[in-house]
């Protein structure tokens, strides 16, 4: 099992930003989840980290994208609860 690190405050930014403009029809929904996980990825490389193909993937943007979607439109998800963000901020 892949080791789960948990969203900073930086990558939750991010993605809150393009559920934002998905919402606001800037973009679609697979541009928005390509956008964060790309940055999301170069940004953990670029700071010295090393990622596997799980890190920040598509998937995972995508379940966190419903998460966020659900606790800014006030309709959370029944069965996903939210990965806490780092305390380290």
């Amino acid at each position: 099992m892949a080791l789960r690190i948990p969203w900073d405050k930086q990558e939750t930014a991010l993605l809150i930003d393009a559920y934002l403009r998905l919402k606001n029809k800037e973009l679609s929904q697979q541009e928005a989840v390509k956008e964060v996980s790309t940055l999301l990825r170069r940004r953990a490389i670029l700071s010295g980290m090393e990622i596997d193909d799980v890190f920040r993937n598509t998937n995972g943007i995508t379940m966190q994208m419903k998460i966020i979607g659900g606790l800014l439109d006030n309709r959370p998800q029944v069965c996903i609860v939210p990965q806490k963000c780092s305390t380290k901020w």
